[in-house]
């Protein structure tokens, strides 16, 4: 897969997605979820072969100069496994751009590196509200004693970016007391300078932390 093939984020996203499961799970457990039969993506060999440059891909993406990219590296880790994702994650947990720093934080908690635990806690001296979240989420999801109450005060947040991903991350934690929270939270009217296709989103991201959590 060609460098270019990226200046389409969707396909480009696709592609590494894709690469991503297929090293998670393997060939016929993708081809499968696809629908596809496992004799549609062609010998395994020349697969195998995509998928190496797929994989490449997410590895360039991580490096690149263009944030955005790096931080879609950042969220496809998670399916790349532990150790083609760790020195990525490292490097993005020190990246100095707030988005690309918050999903590595996120992603090195989700799959428990926690060798990362150093830099994570690194982090909280100079954390934007955004970094202050994922750190939270990642301590606590890592096993380290910390208090989520500044999480949950997020989510009053006039900032509605920050309120749906306080949300967001409080369902990831899977800690079913933060129900009641996010019910509330779920009457409290943002700002009216807030855009509505703004408001929604963050309703919508309360709403999937509720399914979460049960």
């Amino acid at each position: 897969m060609h460098d270019t093939a990226l200046r389409n984020s969707h396909a480009g996203r696709r592609w590494m997605v894709l690469a991503a499961a297929v090293a998670t799970f393997g060939t016929g457990a993708v081809a499968a979820q696809e629908g596809w039969p496992e004799e549609a993506i062609g010998w395994t060999s020349d697969f195998e072969w995509l998928l190496g440059r797929a994989v490449e891909q997410v590895e360039t993406s991580a490096r690149s100069a263009d944030p955005e990219r790096r931080v879609n590296a950042m969220e496809l880790c998670e399916f790349l496994g532990p150790p083609r994702a760790e020195p990525l994650l490292a490097a993005g947990i020190e990246d100095p751009i707030v988005p690309v720093r918050f999903c590595a934080v996120v992603n090195a908690a989700r799959l428990d590196l926690q060798g990362q635990l150093p830099r994570i806690r690194a982090l909280a001296e100079t954390a934007s509200p955004y970094e202050r979240a994922a750190i939270i989420f990642a301590l606590h999801l890592m096993g380290d004693h910390v208090e989520i109450t500044p999480l949950a005060a997020m989510l009053g947040s006039d900032d509605p970016g920050l309120r749906g991903t306080s949300a967001m991350l409080l369902g990831m934690m899977g800690d079913g007391t933060a129900i009641p929270m996010l019910r509330d939270l779920a009457k409290v009217p943002l700002p009216s300078t807030v855009q509505p296709v703004r408001g929604m989103i963050v309703r919508m991201q309360i709403a999937e932390a509720r399914v979460r959590l049960g």
